[in-house]
This record gives C-alpha cells, sequence and structure tokens, in this order.
C-alpha cells in the first residue's frame, strides 16, 4: 500500500497525503453519527408548506419574490426613476438620457 501511495503522490508528500485521508474520513464518520443521531427530528406536519413537494414550495416562494417586486414597483415615487441599471421612464421603454435628466434640473445645477 506505502508504494501505492507513494506513486500517487511522491515519497515526500506521503504524510501529507495520509493526513487529509484521515481529516475527509473523521469528517464522514461525524456526519453519519449526526444523522444517525438526527433521525426522526423532522416530522412532516411542522412542515405543512412541503406538503406538495420541496420543488412546489421552492416555486411558490419564487412567485412570492415576483408579486413583492410586482407591488413595489406600482408604489415607486412617479418620477420614473430606477437607480439600478439605469433610469427608465414609466411612458417609454428605455432608459433616460442624461440630457433629459438635466433639463429637469434647477439651471443653478446644470
Amino acid at each position: 500500500m506505502v508504494a501505492d501511495i507513494d506513486r500517487l503522490v511522491g515519497k515526500r508528500s506521503r504524510s501529507a497525503f495520509l493526513t487529509e485521508l484521515a481529516q475527509r474520513e473523521i469528517k464522514i464518520r461525524r456526519q453519519r453519527e449526526a444523522l444517525r443521531e438526527a433521525a426522526g427530528a423532522w416530522k412532516s406536519e411542522g412542515h405543512p408548506e412541503l406538503a406538495q413537494g420541496a420543488a412546489a414550495w421552492v416555486l411558490q416562494i419564487r412567485a412570492l419574490d415576483n408579486q413583492r417586486f410586482e407591488e413595489l414597483e406600482r408604489r415607486r415615487d412617479g418620477n420614473g426613476f430606477w437607480f439600478t441599471g439605469g433610469a427608465k421612464s414609466e411612458h417609454r421603454k428605455g432608459p433616460i438620457q442624461i440630457s433629459e435628466i438635466m433639463l429637469r434640473w434647477p439651471e443653478e445645477f446644470r
């Protein structure tokens, strides 16, 4: 077995290789132990939102995000400005040009 390890990683890296393997195995065994200890802790009754399955729940959550975004859109301040990705007009598609914005500024700021 030592010869196989030496062929894979070289003699000078043998200890590091074995240490890494031991650390990985310890982690795996701890995870298995934690899973055994937690067996039965999940009760379906405690998670009615997952009754239709996790995929359906994720779709529902995403739909709520879309609904929230649409509601925020309806509540915008009426100026039509977007500060992420550029300003947009409520009256047309596409960004507002800086020259249009400057026309709305008071003369002392132009």
